[in-house]
This record gives structure tokens, C-alpha cells and sequence, in this order.
């Protein structure tokens, strides 16, 4: 299964309809298709689909330790790459 694919089971899970989603991420519809159909996303786009369906993105080891990605990660990291990109 595509992460896509994934993607759009998490979005059906919660009830959140694609519209909502490229609304979230301040891209058009047929941006996202694009997307969608390039099978092309980041740590960022990941942590965004876990905060708008209310979910947790995290890595889960065999002893119970849990490493969780944050929208507050996703936001830092976005300032980041702006800032790289205009200096």
C-alpha cells in the first residue's frame, strides 16, 4: 500500500474529506492530486495529516518507547526552510 493510499484511509478513518485536507495544507485541489499521484510527501506533510484528523505520528519500538512528531516540528521546520531559501 502507497503512502497515499494510507493517506487517504487515515483521512476516511476521521472522517476528513481531501477538500479539507489541501485546504490544510494551503494548496489547491489539483495540487494535492498532483501529489497524490507522485506519491510524494514529507516528515511535515505526515505530521499535518496527523494534526488535522487527530491522530499521533510517532515511531513505536518493541518496548512500549514512543517517539512522537509534533505539528509545533512541522511548523519549525517550514520557518527553516524559508529562512534557508531567502538567505
Amino acid at each position: 500500500m502507497s503512502i497515499t493510499d494510507k493517506i487517504k484511509s487515515v483521512l476516511k478513518v476521521s472522517g476528513k474529506k481531501q477538500k479539507e485536507f489541501s485546504d490544510y495544507l494551503k494548496m489547491s485541489p489539483s495540487t494535492l492530486g498532483n501529489k497524490m499521484l507522485r506519491d510524494s510527501w514529507s516528515a511535515s506533510d505526515l505530521i499535518k495529516v496527523a494534526d488535522l484528523t487527530g491522530s499521533k505520528l510517532a515511531f513505536i519500538f518493541p518496548d512500549g518507547t514512543q517517539v512522537n512528531f509534533t505539528i509545533d516540528e512541522a511548523h519549525e521546520t517550514n520557518r527553516q526552510q524559508k529562512k534557508e531559501v531567502e538567505e
